[in-house]
């Protein structure tokens, strides 16, 4: 195999329990292509004051499941439920605190603003437009082996602020403007960059 036959297919990877823990599996492309079938699934909890940690988890797992804060102690998702109270209850989260329904809409509000109430589009875009910023001033043709590595950890963490935020909704509840789709075009345009001009290390 030639050196250049090498330098094509390397890429960077994380191992799968890796990106289980810090991106929970979720394929950018997949979510934006996914069906929405017009339902939300919503959250409902009444967690007393006093009980801190169990706060703190449940905040937690809403964030990692990319819930949207409706108002109060009310949360949505576009997403299928997936036997999240067995996920909540292995947080130390008592079932009974937590209420999962699911949500037919009603009425003439409109899809548009249930996201742009439980999402903050104009923070995610924010973060999308810092990291496209930084990767068109810092270019992945123009890096040197020795700065390579400072690229990808800078690179890393700006892409990470912004994926964490978004809650990847499909086409269809996408608001006008969005810079996800840019973002991630870029980022996998800068990465081929990389494996085509530098040896595996």
């Amino acid at each position: 195999e030639s050196d250049s036959d090498e330098r094509s297919s390397w890429v960077p990877r994380i191992t799968s329990s890796g990106a289980k823990a810090l991106f929970d599996n979720l394929d950018p492309m997949v979510e934006w292509n996914r069906e929405w079938d017009g339902r939300w699934r919503a959250i409902s909890f009444d967690l007393p004051q006093e009980a801190r940690t169990e706060r703190y988890q449940l905040s937690n797992w809403l964030s990692k499941r990319r819930f949207g804060y409706l108002q109060g102690s009310l949360w949505i998702s576009h997403r299928p439920y997936q036997d999240w109270t067995s996920e909540i209850e292995e947080h130390a989260i008592k079932p009974h605190h937590v209420l999962f329904f699911e949500l037919h809409q009603i009425g003439r509000a409109l899809p548009a603003e249930y996201v742009s109430s439980a999402w903050n589009f104009k923070k995610i875009d924010e973060n999308y437009l810092e990291y496209i910023s930084v990767l068109d001033r810092a270019n992945a043709e123009n890096l040197s082996p020795e700065n390579l590595r400072s690229w990808i950890f800078n690179e890393s963490l700006l892409w990470r602020r912004a994926f964490e935020a978004d809650p990847f909704l499909p086409d269809q509840l996408l608001p006008a403007g969005y810079m996800g789709k840019e973002a991630w075009s870029k980022r996998k345009n800068a990465y081929k960059s990389i494996a085509a001009n530098f040896q595996p290390y």
